[in-house]
């Protein structure tokens, strides 16, 4: 059910006895700037690491030990054009403690000192908090290129969404930002951000939802002038294919394929296209696994996967560097191999078993089920298990075939190995 609290700002409570916790989320919406993606990582992990009530990284701990051993923690997110700053707080069931003892309210206020009342005074945040959390993430920004598996995802993406750096690069930002960023510029982003971020607080678990509704009503949030909304993206083809190649000193080369595939989240195909992405590269069962890794030995390691809000689907594979040739060649004749029906019945329904067994384990966690409804909330829509798995069940092996047909390859990232 669905409350708005003010324009902008709305709460979304699910009561359910099936879980033995409360998890509480709250999501801080804006669009997706390059430029701003520092100030938001930084951000994050401020409110997680300590705020007014609880000045230090140990008083906070002590109240969420207090709190039964309630779990809480902040990161970031992007879907598409729009990025999120998370809050998560998930603490026991009342049904579970001494007493039956509730402390929803406790964990409400909780929630509510984490986001308006951070570790400020004279308008800037705490220096020596600030200071530990920019270094911390200067040093994972230093840390990426150690592990090459994801350094090449990440410069695939780059390289796949070159024209549009709010959906290509590092959700982080780059090092470079952090320069200029001090107490008081962000205390400022913060500022901006409560007043004008579209809130989305969630809630799933044991409760009664018209008190919830009562203790969210003494807090004040103030109208927001922008609704943000999840907006389809369309890749512009193009005929060659953008491609770049980096050396370094391993043993395995990293080739990742950026192919366009333009179905989003509404379009009709989408289930279609879900499941072409299982045969060609998303599961232990697909070409690229059976083929590529394992009767031409050519790849470690070899998957793909979809992205319905960008029409992006990424072709991770580590290889011997010699054999790149060879490996795009034959990933692509996999891909064309789909085109031209080259795939049983038997293991379309493999496969649909297996989604439809995934989705069904997505209602066993909270999280993932607060996860998947806000997901939908910002695409504008509601689907029930029942519909989604009736939807995946009708795809036909035509209907794949077809969606086969539009996949274009856009980008080749090479991380070369060099011994």
């Amino acid at each position: 059910m669905k409350e708005q609290l003010s324009h902008g700002v709305e709460l979304y409570m699910t009561p359910t006895k099936k879980f033995k916790t409360v998890t509480l989320t709250c999501n801080l919406i804006t669009e997706a700037n390059f430029k701003n993606f520092a100030k938001r990582a930084v951000l994050a992990e401020l409110l997680e690491t300590n705020n007014s009530k609880y000045k230090t990284q140990e008083e906070l701990a002590k109240q969420l030990s207090k709190m039964y051993g309630a779990s809480f923690g902040t990161n970031i997110v992007r879907y598409g054009n729009l990025h999120i700053i998370k809050i998560i707080l998930s603490f026991p069931n009342a049904n579970y403690l001494p007493n039956k003892y509730d402390n929803i309210n406790e964990a409400i206020e909780f929630l509510m000192d984490v986001l308006l009342r951070p570790n400020v005074k004279n308008k800037a945040f705490d220096n020596k908090t600030f200071t530990t959390q920019k270094q911390n993430i200067l040093k994972y920004l230093s840390s990426i290129s150690d592990d090459k598996q994801y350094y090449a995802a990440v410069k695939s993406k780059e390289l796949f969404f070159n024209e549009n750096v709010n959906r290509g690069r590092l959700i982080f930002g780059e090092s470079s930002q952090y320069k200029d960023l001090n107490e008081k510029n962000i205390f400022e982003y913060y500022t901006n951000t409560i007043l004008n971020d579209n809130i989305i607080f969630s809630i799933i678990g044991d409760f009664n939802p018209h008190d919830i509704l009562n203790v969210f009503k003494n807090y004040n949030f103030d109208d927001r002038n922008n609704i943000y909304k999840l907006l389809p993206y369309k890749h512009a083809l193009t005929d060659s294919i953008n491609e770049k190649t980096e050396t370094q000193e391993l043993s395995q080369g990293k080739l990742n394929l950026g192919y366009s595939l333009p179905i989003n989240y509404n379009d009709k195909n989408l289930y279609a296209a879900i499941i072409f992405n299982a045969v060609f590269g998303g599961t232990p069962q697909s070409k690229l696994f059976k083929i590529v890794r394992e009767k031409y030995s050519l790849a470690y390691y070899a998957s793909s996967s979809f992205n319905a809000i960008n029409g992006f689907i990424n072709v991770q594979s580590g290889i011997d560097s010699k054999d790149k040739s060879k490996v795009i060649s034959l990933i692509n004749e996999q891909l064309a191999s789909i085109q031209s029906g080259n795939f049983e019945t038997e293991l379309i329904n493999h496969i649909k078993h297996e989604l439809v067994n995934a989705r069904l384990n997505l209602l066993d966690s909270p999280r993932k089920m607060l996860e998947q409804q806000f997901v939908n909330n910002l695409l504008g829509r509601s689907i029930s298990f029942e519909d989604w798995q009736r939807n995946i069940l009708a795809v036909q092996k035509e209907d794949i075939i077809s969606v086969a047909k539009l996949v274009k390859l856009q980008s080749i990232f090479f991380l070369e190995g060099k011994k």
